[in-house]
């Protein structure tokens, strides 16, 4: 098949979020099954500096990447707002030489666009929102406006409906989006990535990280992730072990003054090391050099974070009302808590401590689940079924 992805945050522009490289593991598998692979997206990479490809397009593990230019970095990387319309040019005049389309964005430019063009070609999309369904319900704003006028539209027209997570269906039948429309596909784990770990103790070293036990948080700084209960529960748990950093990674995303205040607040600033965006051979490092990783975030679709710690050896805490810990409750590999709780939050952190051996069959059990469940390879192989049932000659039969 000929398959045209689009999606706003394009391959290595990591700092965006895990929507970039979720697509793009998904379209390296497709490729791998015999498809030919192209990509619409945007030249963004990092705050402040465009990608610059050698050629437009460029090949990357055998997909075609089509990059447009974007019109804003402060639209972009501080309000998360994608406008190419180069996109649109191309989608006109080309969207016909595809056999399916797999739209990765709900609020866009380029989503209004794919579905402006699509039901003009006749042309069947299947849609991947990635966590953007809450922001329909807005009625106030620029988001207000834009879900008027486009995203129930967007929503309605899609063939099929990808949700990550039952708590993405609900969402979907939530915005009075017909079941049948819906189908449940998880995220894929890039499993390769994790075949061979870092040296313990190389993030603690180039952190200057001396305190016995880390606690990480990995993820955009954002007030929904849970940040703050994270930090007062760490609070009360270092009052009782008085040797332990919180080590927080990640992108602004809105809520990082508040954060620090919070820290101050809580006289914790010699005790919470707030790092920033990290590479891969960091993050990975980082996995492996913590004590137990907590993703403690609410309204979360799905997540990648606790399946790489798994992947990494550490234990993981999620919240319980989130996507991922969904799988985590399935597979018995982790620790759940109630979002916002302190208290219960502080006290499964000191059990995955004071109990490794408890800590590291949940992890065990995890890898295991990964492998049977979440490679990329299982995971396309089912998306791959969606388009060889919704597309366009199949629907012309």
């Amino acid at each position: 098949m000929k398959i045209l992805q689009i999606v706003s945050t394009p391959p290595f522009a990591w700092a965006t979020g895990g929507c970039a490289r979720v697509v793009y593991e998904l379209s390296k598998q497709l490729v791998k099954h015999g498809h030919e692979v192209t990509m619409l997206t945007t030249d963004l990479y990092e705050p402040n500096n465009r990608y610059v490809a050698g050629n437009n397009p460029e090949y990357v593990e055998g997909i075609r990447i089509f990059r447009f230019k974007y019109i804003s970095d402060n639209l972009a990387w501080k309000k998360g707002i994608y406008i190419s319309p180069k996109i649109s040019t191309y989608l006109k005049e080309n969207l016909n030489e595809y056999d399916i389309v797999h739209l990765q964005d709900l609020i866009s430019f380029q989503a209004v666009m794919t579905a402006k063009y699509c039901k003009y070609h006749k042309m069947p999309y299947i849609l991947t929102t990635h966590g953007s369904v809450p922001k329909v319900c807005q009625k106030k704003g620029l988001i207000g406006a834009y879900n008027f006028f486009f995203s129930h539209k967007i929503l309605r027209n899609a063939q099929k409906i990808i949700a990550l997570s039952d708590a993405e269906m609900c969402q979907y039948q939530h915005s009075q989006i017909n079941k049948s429309q819906i189908i449940k596909i998880p995220n894929g784990i890039n499993t390769e990535m994790f075949e061979t770990l870092p040296v313990k103790g190389k993030f603690r070293y180039k952190y200057n990280i001396n305190k016995k036990y880390m606690i990480l948080f990995l993820g955009r700084i954002h007030k929904r992730k849970g940040i703050d209960y994270l930090i007062q529960s760490f609070f009360e748990f270092e009052k009782e072990t008085n040797n332990a950093v919180l080590v927080i990674i990640g992108n602004d995303d809105g809520y990082m003054t508040e954060m620090k205040i919070l820290v101050n607040m809580l006289g914790l600033n010699n005790k919470v090391e707030i790092i920033g965006y990290v590479n891969d051979d960091d993050k990975i490092s980082a996995y492996v050099d913590a004590d137990v990783v907590v993703y403690p975030a609410t309204l979360e679709i799905f997540g990648l974070v606790p399946f790489e710690a798994i992947l990494s050896g550490t234990p993981v805490i999620v919240a319980d009302d989130c996507g991922c810990g969904e799988l985590i409750r399935d597979a018995n590999c982790g620790y759940l808590v109630k979002y916002g709780n302190v208290r219960e939050l502080k006290e499964n952190m000191k059990n995955a401590i004071e109990n490794p051996e408890e800590a590291l069959k949940m992890v065990e059990r995890g890898k295991a689940y990964i492998e049977d469940n979440l490679t990329w390879k299982q995971i396309a192989s089912k998306v791959e079924k969606v388009y060889e049932n919704n597309n366009f000659n199949q629907l012309k039969v």
